[in-house]
């Protein structure tokens, strides 16, 4: 099987290395968004699991995929194969054949849908409602938990372009007005995008 080079082994921490783990887009789904699974191998029994519902096939079957160790040196021939398996599927089928087999597997949620579709985070009061000056109000996610100290997590909306211009170039850094004028007249800074 394929080896990971060493700067593979740098981005990916070292339990999630020794797992096949990721997403993987199926064959079915309204948008890109709608057709991503979500699987995750933690052991060997798993890693068995998951063979037998890939068909046993030869690749798969290889003695050293057998160890998590033999596993996490070839996550990434591992990753294409599983890539190229659920290409083909659909993902509602997947998901209920991993999870009947005893592999961690879910759809991956549209996070477009997941207030609407998700009782348990509206209940917990997981997204919170901010006005924004350029956008209105509108639900954001804030920390999965609640404090007795805190009514809410999200204190203030994310700064518009340049909208800290002067405090932090003025006040911050000691730029006169006049300087700060004309880095606005060069384009250097500014409170909207170059070209709009």
């Amino acid at each position: 099987m394929e080896r990971l080079r060493p700067a593979h082994r740098a981005r990916r921490q070292p339990l999630a290395a020794r797992r096949a783990q990721g997403l993987y887009a199926c064959a079915d789904g309204a948008t890109v968004t709608d057709k991503w699974l979500a699987l995750s191998v933690v052991s060997d029994a798993q890693w068995r699991a998951l063979r037998a519902a890939l068909g046993s096939p030869g690749w798969a079957m290889d003695a050293a995929l057998d160890t998590l160790e033999g596993r996490r040196a070839a996550h990434d021939a591992i990753d294409a194969r599983l890539r190229a398996w659920t290409a083909g599927r659909e993902r509602a089928e997947l998901v209920e054949a991993l999870r009947a087999a005893g592999v961690c597997a879910s759809e991956v949620v549209n996070p477009s849908r997941v207030l609407r579709s998700n009782p348990q985070l509206a209940a917990r009061g997981y997204f919170e409602r901010l006005a924004h000056p350029v956008v209105g109000a509108m639900p954001l996610p804030s920390l999965p938990y609640r404090s007795t100290r805190s009514e809410r997590w999200l204190r203030s909306h994310a700064p518009t372009l340049g909208q800290h211009n002067e405090q932090v170039l003025g006040d911050l850094l000691g730029l006169s007005p006049a300087k700060l004028r004309e880095l606005e007249a060069e384009g250097v800074v500014g409170t909207r995008p170059a070209g709009l």
